[in-house]
């Protein structure tokens, strides 16, 4: 039995709103904590796991609907079999913003991605820990709601992708993988929610 349990999903400030000027720069993240248990019903053991995220980004905004930018995702992970796992992945963005109402607007993005992933088993060595680097596309829609002329919240959900992973154990490469499709999920996680702030 699988159960996902969120301990914590927080946001950090960070900037930019629904109605934003051409000229306007927003910098800032989210961050999230997530726990999962794991139960093997064959043997009664229970595998938990915690995890974690931090992207920061910064953007400007071109005109008054379009915003580029730059995040930096951080994640991590460790296991009952204290297993490690650290990911970064610096993506550039692209937004085009749909103005629904003063409060509210709707955008589409697009999202260039490169990862570097590595997993280290417990008394981990050169020899065998699994490293992987990957490069990616993808498009997303989210919207934003105005809570103040400075702060907004918004929230994103990925939805089309393509990426390419090449693992190594140690100097050895094993295989480069490939995913296209919707719910891709390998520029990051699938759905986040931020708090962004104006910062002139």
């Amino acid at each position: 039995m699988k159960k996902n349990i969120l301990i914590a999903a927080l946001t950090l400030i960070t900037a930019g709103i629904v109605s934003a000027q051409s000229g306007s720069i927003y910098a800032g993240g989210n961050l999230g904590i997530n726990t999962q248990s794991v139960k093997l019903e064959s043997t009664g053991t229970t595998l938990k796991s915690n995890s974690w995220q931090v992207a920061p980004e910064v953007g400007y905004y071109v005109t008054d609907d379009i915003a580029v930018g730059l995040m930096l995702g951080i994640r991590g992970d460790k296991n009952s079999l204290d297993t490690k796992t650290t990911v970064f992945q610096p993506t550039l963005y692209g937004r085009r913003f749909f103005k629904m109402s003063d409060a509210f607007n709707l955008f589409a993005g697009l999202n260039l991605a490169v990862s570097t992933d590595k997993i280290e088993p417990k008394n981990a060595t050169s020899a065998n820990t699994d490293k992987s680097t990957g490069f990616g596309a993808g498009i997303d829609l989210g919207g934003t709601y105005k809570l103040s002329d400075r702060f907004t919240i918004i929230g994103r959900y990925a939805a089309l992708g393509w990426s390419s992973t090449t693992e190594k154990t140690g100097s050895t490469k094993t295989h480069t993988t490939t995913d296209f499709g919707f719910n891709v999920l390998s520029l990051g996680p699938q759905f986040t929610v931020g708090i962004y702030y104006t910062l002139n």
